[in-house]
């Protein structure tokens, strides 16, 4: 990459990134940052990738790019925390390096930077990185596999590899690891996605090593009428004015019947962050059904179904759990 081109990359930047340490003068800062993304990329290439990723390759661009993309989001944020408003690029490096970032507690769930390289790395069909992404996350994966079925567990290798090609793209069209943007760890972003895959994985028929751990669904709701079908469509629609990440951790918690431990797992979250997130999200999801019933139920109406699910709220919860996973099949 030419120096013009690496002035480039900095560019869209340089209202922030300008009055940081040594990065006055523009020109000789932006050499000394796009030395250390170049040391950074030899550094992880050798271990996760066939060869080391160097200025004569092709792929270096792309390789340094991404990376920026990362250590720059996680710059702004050491500004936003900094007293001064002040830090170097070095010492965001180091404390990325150690799986630390700059909100929500710092915990990243391992180096981004490393995993950029890795993920990009995956794309690239480097011949190396997918045995380095199986020994780093496989284990990962078995474990949210025997959570959502324990026959998926029995014979891994069955999903192991339209895993791989799903995320990395061998195949198909699109790899969903492209869209990894590095402002967590690797681990952390793959919950989510591991978990989404998994659950849509198709059991054959027989060999299995082990009953399901599927919860039975609780019996039907005692609560019928017209009005209950109108407050059935309304409780969907409230469903459907959440944000997608809203929308998932409701489904991990009441369809899919996770701990909330196990669901920040899946999220790459603290337990913590949950149990607020959770209780946020409900909240906002009880006023917006009340303000829908009220808008599109009669007055007695909306008292009468309140009052019925007061007295039983398994049929509440029922309704909740099959808008929940109604909208979760249609974003499949």
């Amino acid at each position: 990459m030419s120096d013009k081109r690496v002035f480039e990359m900095f560019t869209n930047d340089q209202q922030w990134l300008a009055d940081q340490p040594e990065m006055d003068p523009w020109d000789e800062g932006c050499q000394r940052l796009a030395v250390i993304l170049d040391e950074r990329l030899a550094d992880y290439s050798a271990n996760v990738c066939s060869d080391v990723i160097a200025k004569e390759r092709n792929e270096w661009p792309l390789y340094l790019g991404r990376l920026w993309q990362c250590l720059g989001y996680h710059w702004q944020h050491a500004i936003e925390g900094s007293c001064n408003g002040q830090t170097t690029a070095s010492g965001v490096v180091a404390r990325l390096q150690k799986g630390k970032g700059y909100r929500r507690g710092g915990k990243l769930g391992g180096d981004p930077l490393r995993d950029m390289v890795l993920a990009v790395a995956m794309v690239q069909k480097d011949e190396r990185a997918p045995v380095v992404f199986t020994e780093d996350y496989q284990g990962f994966a078995k474990g949210l596999a025997w959570k959502i079925n324990r026959r998926l567990t029995a014979n891994p290798d069955e999903w192991w590899y339209d895993l791989l090609d799903h995320l990395a793209g061998y195949s198909k069209p699109k790899a969903r690891l492209d869209r990894f943007l590095g402002r967590c760890g690797l681990q952390n972003w793959l919950g989510t996605v591991v978990w989404n895959f998994l659950r849509r994985w198709d059991l054959p028929d027989g060999g299995s090593d082990g009953p399901p751990i599927d919860i039975p669904d609780p019996p039907s709701p005692k609560t019928d009428g017209e009005s209950l079908e109108h407050f059935k469509a309304i409780v969907r629609l409230a469903i459907e004015s959440l944000r997608k990440k809203d929308r998932l951790l409701l489904a991990l918690v009441y369809v899919d019947r996770l701990q909330q431990n196990e669901a920040a797992a899946v999220l790459g979250v603290h337990p913590g962050q949950v149990s607020r997130r959770l209780k946020k999200v409900l909240d906002h999801l009880e006023k917006t059904i009340k303000e829908l019933a009220e808008e599109r139920l009669s007055k007695d109406a909306c008292v009468g179904i309140f009052e019925d699910l007061r007295d039983n709220p398994q049929a509440f919860a029922e309704i909740l759990r099959a808008a929940i996973e109604q909208g979760r099949e249609h974003e499949s």
